[in-house]
């Protein structure tokens, strides 16, 4: 897969997002990225379907989108596969193990697609949600 392709991830407003009291705004979780099997879909499957990316979205009206690149997700030591489903034919997977620096490296390296109004503005230190501390 090319470096520079995007990888699109929705984020759960609850638990994904936690509002960050010092800033004022929503900031992304570093446990949005926590799955050792973790779901994205593939900009450049989006694009030969003539896609938008907020559609992926269409099932999911109360998510936010954001997108960082696989080359991200490479110099993370993680894997990008190509899995297509019935639902999601751009659908992909990042495998490979997130420990907390890997989860805020994804978090800071997002950019937001579609994002809550009082969103903070990556790269930033991506708070931690309760239970990851330590």
């Amino acid at each position: 897969m090319p470096p520079d392709t995007a990888l699109y991830r929705r984020i759960n407003p609850d638990p994904h997002l936690v509002w960050d009291e010092n800033f004022d705004c929503w900031r992304i979780s570093t446990g949005a990225f926590r799955d050792p099997e973790m779901s994205v879909v593939i900009g450049d499957t989006l694009e030969e379907l003539a896609r938008d990316p907020a559609s992926v979205l269409s099932e999911h009206p109360d998510n936010y989108l954001v997108s960082f690149t696989a080359k991200v997700a490479e110099d993370c030591s993680l894997t990008v596969v190509r899995d297509s489903t019935p639902l999601e034919p751009a659908h992909g997977v990042v495998r490979g193990k997130k420990r907390k620096p890997v989860m805020r490296a994804l978090a800071a390296a997002c950019a937001w697609v579609v994002r809550p109004d009082t969103a903070c503005e990556p790269p930033y230190q991506a708070i931690e949600p309760p239970g990851l501390q330590g």
